[in-house]
């Protein structure tokens, strides 16, 4: 359910990329009263209807409803914006009454997206995902937010899924009072634990002002209660870092919950490319599922190249195009017979390795510089044989450093285009309601020692669809061919 609310919340950023009801150069507040007319920019379609409503309402003798009461649908949004000018450096929150009616769907409520002055990747984004309106009676809610230098624009507005409505009245954004603080204590705590750990581990700690942080994140968290109610002001200590690699996972949901489970993670593909040449597809291995998922995502990688071994594979291929990350170790691990000597790669930062990727006991592991010796000398088994590896901007982090671990290695060439850019290294900390605060702690150098700063660039640049022809053809160069016997 969780995936599925997050592709639906990808699609309506790319729907409210448009919007621009209301747009004004006043600092606020903006009040939608819909007295009168609706004041947002609403699409229909989908079985999706939009517009006022006279009846009893929490402020006046109007309101709006957004509504589906035909089958299902994908989410539907209302949407205005306001021009960043005037509001840059300050906290501001959006705040409506909110009633739903139908089912308890995972997005129901407000939406906020912080646009840059530049094309690029929203600034801040929070659409309830976490909290969405409960079925019931009318509610006050809202979502805070801190506007920092660059911003373009605040797109926001009314969002719903599933079946029923979600009506709202005396839709507000303002920037927030002074800190008069009613953070419960739970809250508090929560908030204080996140940004310690931010401040103790983080690559940029150094680097970042943290009375600021500490003064935007209590106003953005002023009224917070709960921890759901406190996370988007860590998302925005993690913004204010500046650095994409650090993340805030929600707690898991409930295996008991209906769609609680969640599909099952992919594992790692063996086939045959064509004559002579094996393609390893090697997916994302999410940090999650423990031990047993990681052997077996590990198993299922070595069985797939003992297969390809055994009908005499010449070249292989290591697909890591659809790898955005996860724990790289079972990657690493069931790879091993292709990698050669170690080390494969090193944690550390621009002055220097500080930890080493080497085999120990048949087992590729890290461990730290002043260990002792090099690692063991013996190489895969197939070491020698020539190695394609595909990447792109959709690989990312353990999909970026299973690709570093291939670079110094003779016979190996990479084809694709320019990776996601998470050429760094992090570790998680669990806060105490299960969600875990995922933080960037180190940088990363390849097997030589180069430190390595953001995408990996191929040798060769190709399309997609260009990619797996021409790391064919280099492997025909190879030995490795239709025309050739496996070597």
């Amino acid at each position: 359910m969780r995936r599925a609310a997050a592709a639906a919340a990808a699609a309506l950023l790319l729907l409210a990329s448009g919007a621009a009801a209301q747009d004004t150069t006043a600092p606020g507040p903006v009040v939608f009263d819909f007295e009168a007319e609706p004041g947002l920019t609403f699409r229909p379609g989908g079985g999706w209807s939009f517009g006022p409503v006279r009846g009893e309402a929490p402020e006046g003798e109007a309101f709006v409803r957004l509504e589906n009461a035909g089958p299902e649908a994908p989410p539907s949004m209302a949407a205005g914006a306001v021009p960043a000018e005037g509001w840059i450096g300050q906290t501001v929150r959006l705040s409506a009454w909110l009633r739903v009616d139908g089912d308890h769907s995972p997005l129901a409520g407000l939406w906020l997206r912080i646009d840059g002055a530049e094309e690029g990747p929203p600034l801040f984004f929070d659409n309830m995902s976490e909290r969405p309106v409960a079925p019931g009676g009318w509610s006050r809610h809202e979502i805070t937010a801190y506007v920092p230098p660059g911003s373009g624009r605040l797109v926001f507005g009314l969002l719903k899924s599933g079946v029923g409505s979600l009506d709202a009245d005396a839709l507000t954004l303002s920037v927030t009072e002074p800190v008069t603080t009613t953070m419960s204590p739970e809250a508090r705590a929560y908030l204080d634990e996140a940004l310690g750990a931010l401040e103790a581990g983080h690559i940029n700690r150094a680097a970042v002002d943290w009375a600021h942080v500490r003064e935007v994140t209590d106003r953005m968290a002023a009224r917070a209660t709960t921890p759901a109610e406190v996370r988007p002001a860590i998302r925005v200590a993690i913004e204010m870092l500046g650095e994409r690699h650090t993340f805030l996972r929600p707690p898991p949901r409930d295996p008991a919950a209906p769609g609680g489970e969640g599909p099952p993670a992919p594992m790692p593909r063996g086939e045959t490319a064509a004559p002579g040449v094996g393609l390893l597809t090697v997916p994302a291995r999410p940090s999650t599922g423990g031990e047993a998922l990681d052997q077996a995502y590990r198993d299922t990688l070595a069985v797939a190249i003992e297969r390809l071994e055994a009908v005499g594979t010449c070249g292989w291929i290591v697909d890591l195009r659809g790898n955005g990350g996860g724990n790289m170790w079972p990657m690493l691990n069931g790879l091993e017979p292709l990698l050669g000597a170690g080390p494969f790669g090193h944690f550390g930062n621009a002055d220097g390795p500080q930890s080493r990727w080497v085999r120990r006991d048949g087992r590729i592991v890290n461990e730290p510089m002043d260990a002792g010796g090099e690692g063991e000398t013996p190489v895969g088994r197939l070491a020698e044989a020539p190695v394609a590896v595909l990447f792109g901007p959709r690989t990312g982090s353990s999909g970026e450093m299973t690709a570093i671990a291939f670079l110094s290695r003779p016979r190996t060439r990479t084809f694709g285009a320019p990776s996601g850019g998470l050429t760094t290294a992090n570790v998680s900390y669990r806060l105490p309601d299960g969600a875990q605060l995922v933080i960037t702690t180190t940088g990363v150098h390849d097997g030589d020692g180069r430190f390595i700063t953001g995408p990996l660039v191929p040798d060769e640049a190709t399309s997609d669809d260009e990619t797996l022809p021409r790391a064919l053809e280099w492997l025909a160069t190879q030995g490795c061919s239709a025309q050739t016997d496996p070597a």
